[in-house]
């Protein structure tokens, strides 16, 4: 925290990681998991449309990782219209 002080960035911070898919959301949670990060969560559904789950690191830094599975759902509705426009 000292060495960040000098450049203004003092956390902890937050940040979001969004990735492509369920998977890969709970393919990092078992990598961190393993590693014996400091988690907070695991990884759930939300109300929100969000799939996800939240990591802390040793300078209080908090990381979300989440899917947006509302991507989904817009594919799903999209695919579905496509085919009733046949």
């Amino acid at each position: 925290q000292a060495f960040r002080e000098g450049y203004g960035n003092v956390g902890p911070m937050l940040i979001w990681l969004n990735l492509v898919s369920k998977d890969q959301v709970d393919d990092l949670y078992n990598k961190w998991h393993e590693s014996k990060a400091d988690l907070i969560s695991a990884p759930a559904s939300k109300p929100w449309r969000l799939y996800e789950f939240t990591a802390k690191d040793i300078d209080g830094n908090l990381f979300r990782v989440f899917y947006d599975f509302s991507r989904d759902e817009q594919a799903e509705i999209a695919g579905g219209e496509g085919e009733q426009n046949l």
